[in-house]
């Protein structure tokens, strides 16, 4: 049985060994116990859309869900609710100070990191989800933000 006294040392190995990475800028400025969770700080983000974040050159694809596309988007209301989600993944991210990732061990087939994200405790993907910026997503094709469910009430209706 492991005694509570190797437990705690190998936890204070474990923080001081990534405060030495972080001092020598090799992870961000906080590494929790976990080894795949992060947290980074506000200045060290940039947001490309509502699920994408590129951290110290590093592209982080955030999952369990979806946002409309920003830059390839199929129609204007795609485009417009893409830059909203965006905003608000911003927004969060700014009012908590940073995000905290659990990294995945593999990234997706462009190459970003696969991670889940969280401000103040909360999954950013339920509170986009609850707030209709984004929709539930784990694999397989994506549901279209262009169809009508997801259009303001007057496009589509102008003649």
């Amino acid at each position: 049985m492991i005694s509570n006294k190797l437990i705690g040392a190998l936890v204070v190995g474990f923080m001081a060994s990534s405060s030495l990475l972080a001092l020598y800028g090799l992870v961000s400025t906080r590494v929790t116990t976990a080894s795949n969770t992060y947290w980074y700080d506000t200045e060290e983000i940039a947001v490309v859309d509502g699920d994408t974040i590129r951290i110290n050159g590093h592209r982080y694809r955030l999952s369990g869900y979806d946002t409309p596309e920003t830059f390839q988007a199929q129609c204007d209301s795609e485009r417009a609710l893409g830059e909203r989600a965006k905003q608000r993944l911003t927004q969060l991210i700014s009012k908590h100070g940073g995000i905290t990732l659990w990294v995945k061990s593999r990234k997706d087939q462009f190459g970003r990191f696969i991670a889940n994200g969280s401000v103040g405790d909360i999954d950013v993907g339920h509170i986009l989800i609850s707030e209709g910026l984004a929709q539930p997503y784990f694999v397989g094709p994506r549901s279209s933000w262009c169809s009508p469910k997801h259009k303001p009430q007057n496009e589509g209706n102008q003649s």
